[in-house]
């Protein structure tokens, strides 16, 4: 006879309820932070693409205007 308990119960940790709540609610936050972060990123990039979008527009209209 063992009178040790079977390994995984020193292997694996029991899952209550609280701790798998607590577990979502960081998954949830990290989640909700990335996307913040992820969002400023699209603003800034939109924001240079416009900005070279009309310096591109200025040159060209620039250059059009001086030949003629």
């Amino acid at each position: 006879m063992n009178p040790e308990p079977p390994l995984r119960a020193w292997v694996r940790p029991p899952l209550t309820q609280g701790s798998a709540a607590r577990q979502w609610q960081r998954i949830k936050e990290r989640l909700e932070a990335r996307g913040a972060r992820h969002g400023r990123r699209w603003l800034w990039a939109g924001s240079l693409a416009g900005a070279l979008a009309l310096g591109a527009a200025a040159l060209w209209v620039g250059a059009r205007g001086g030949s003629s």
